[in-house]
């Protein structure tokens, strides 16, 4: 049997070892009672990673010895070795660090100079602002930049000294650097600091000026309005999409100069941001530019604002969008045209569209816009979903034909169940389950004998099952697998829990079968499939010839964040153990599809 290793053999053999776990590496040291020794032995005689690693492992611990061995490191030969000792000082007490750190801005090395001014701060940040703010004035412009980027990680009043010497400096590199330095700090101070950066002679500058202050609720508007009549492009573009997430709703009269504006793109989301924000006294000007536009992009935002407007003075301008040459300007017409004339006047136009546009995204967006219209859509929407040469508008049609009654509308989705578009094949049945059309039940028996796909196939034994239920009057027992492929109780067939919302579809993903089988799809798209079920609060898996699997989880109501959109509801799911990839580790994924 082997001798146990020295703690100084030991900080040989994890220098050298290349499987990193350097965490674990620092754990073992520390718990070595003769630690303080061997680094010093590791210190005056080891490789640059030893006394890397002794001077991590030291790092907060209170021995007198172990400090003096980190300001001695502060003269080490090599820049990473005295940037650790550096960083080890953060948590030693100020008589004992503070001088020695305070040296070390001195360092011809710029790591070692950043991690000593962090330190410093660590240890008192109101002296070090105040002192750092001093050097300001007598260092190099990257010692200026590094100054305020630890100025920025602080986030505290008592370094906007610093950040207002950075905001008057000649460059604009530093000004732009003070920006984010200043717009760290919370308060009326920095609010008037970073307004006055938005006069800033140069752009970059006032373009970091209005991102900072966009997300700023106590600022009001009047800045950001002044800036659209300013002399860059990118920071008209910039003040306009600060007006646009602030919702802003006082002023709006700034917009209407940059429909004039020389930049295309800028126009565009003028327009938008007109209708989107509710500027009424645009509307003349709207309609007069919608007139005499000659690009259809431009004329397709134009119809949108109109529409979003509720502009009556403009039907003239959408009756004849309605039948512009520009497939885009159509599609935006058909989505403004009720906002204006109302539901029943809208009905024909809509329905001709419908019926006869050569754009599929126009009698796509037909449909929808026929949503809880009257009876007299129900046949254009039914020879939609049964003759359209397009999945995509009949998978439209089905969408608004299952919450509509009547005979015509359930023979349009029996005869979709033969659809050769999975998607429309999926609402027809989803569909005729809710409505419990009984006569679908012969042709549902014989899609579940032939659809090949799994999802598919899960809404028809949910629809067969409702139906039996109907029949009998027998209700559906609750199971408790129910919240993993029902989650919201909407009697889905399926749900799709994802890994991580932003990337879907890429993304790893588990659906949950109302039958009781689970996918697992992994990001190179392999599937496995087991069988599972839930045992008290326990979820099991099984596969043919392979061991069962077990694992505790938790599901519950949450939201996630969205650019777009802001905190969108959805549920959250942790397997509290990963035994799909035998990680070990807990695992969580979300669902919002629960439609």
């Amino acid at each position: 049997m082997s001798e146990p290793l020295t703690t100084s053999e030991l900080v040989r053999q994890l220098a050298e070892s290349k499987t990193g776990g350097f965490t674990e590496s620092i754990a073992r040291l520390r718990a070595r009672t003769d630690l303080v020794d061997a680094a010093r032995a590791a210190l005056s005689g080891g490789q640059e990673l030893e006394r890397v690693l002794v001077l991590l492992a030291m790092r907060g611990l209170e021995a007198r010895e172990a400090q003096d061995l980190m300001l001695s490191a502060l003269g080490d030969g090599s820049a990473q070795v005295r940037a650790m000792a550096a960083r080890g000082l953060a948590l030693a007490p100020r008589q004992v660090a503070w001088g020695r750190l305070v040296q070390v801005l001195a360092d011809v090395d710029s790591t070692v100079r950043r991690q000593a001014m962090e330190s410093l701060a660590r240890i008192d940040t109101s002296a070090a602002g105040a002192l750092l703010g001093e050097r300001y004035a007598h260092v190099s412009e990257s010692e200026r930049l590094t100054l305020l980027d630890v100025a920025s990680e602080e986030a505290t009043p008592e370094w906007l000294s610093l950040a207002r010497q950075g905001l008057a400096d000649e460059l604009p590199s530093i000004r732009v650097a003070a920006v984010a330095a200043m717009a760290a700090v919370e308060g009326p101070s920095a609010d008037r600091a970073l307004v006055a950066a938005l006069q800033d002679v140069d752009e970059e500058v006032r373009v970091a000026a209005v991102e900072a202050l966009t997300p700023r609720d106590t600022l009001f508007e009047e800045p950001f309005l002044a800036l659209l009549a300013d002399v860059s492009p990118t920071v008209r573009m910039r003040a306009l999409q600060a007006l646009l997430r602030r919702g802003t709703t006082a002023g709006l009269e700034a917009l209407i100069p940059l429909l004039e504006d020389p930049v295309p793109q800028l126009r565009k989301m003028a327009i938008l941001a007109i209708g989107e924000l509710g500027c009424g006294a645009a509307i003349p000007r709207l309609i007069d530019e919608a007139r005499r536009a000659t690009d259809a992009e431009e004329r397709a935002s134009l119809v949108t604002a109109l529409g979003a407007l509720g502009a009556r003075d403009g039907e003239p301008v959408l009756q004849a969008a309605l039948q512009d040459a520009s497939a885009r300007v159509r599609t935006s017409a058909v989505v403004a045209w009720p906002r204006i004339v109302g539901a029943s006047r809208a009905l024909a136009p809509l329905r001709g569209l419908l019926r006869g546009d050569p754009d599929w995204q126009v009698r796509s967006q037909a449909a929808l816009a026929l949503t809880g219209a009257a009876s007299a859509a129900d046949e254009d929407l039914a020879v939609a979903l049964t003759r359209d040469v397009d999945p995509r508008v009949r998978s439209a049609a089905a969408g608004v034909l299952a919450d509509r009654a009547g005979v015509e509308v359930d023979a349009a989705l029996v005869k979709a169940l033969s659809d050769p578009e999975p998607e429309v094949r999926l609402k027809a049945v989803r569909a005729l389950g809710r409505r419990l059309v009984s006569e679908a039940r012969s042709d549902l028996l014989a899609l579940e004998a032939t659809e090949p796909r799994r999802d598919v196939r899960a809404e028809v034994r949910l629809a067969l099952s409702r139906l039996e239920q109907d029949r009998t009057g027998v209700e559906d027992d609750e199971r408790p697998e129910r919240e993993l492929f029902d989650p919201a109780g909407l009697g889905v067939a399926f749900a799709t829990w994802v890994r991580d919302p932003d990337w879907y579809p890429v993304s790893d993903r588990l659906v949950f079968y109302r039958e009781g089988e689970l996918e697992s799809i992994d990001l190179e798209e392999q599937v496995q499939v087991h069988d599972y079920s839930v045992d008290v609060g326990h979820l099991r898996l099984r596969r043919p010839g392979t061991p069962q699997l077990l694992t505790a989880f938790h599901v519950e109501r949450t939201t996630w964040p969205t650019s777009e959109q802001g905190e969108q509801p959805c549920y959250r799911l942790e397997l509290h153990t990963d035994v799909l990839t035998g990680s070990g580790h807990p695992r969580v994924f979300y669902c919002f599809d629960v439609r």
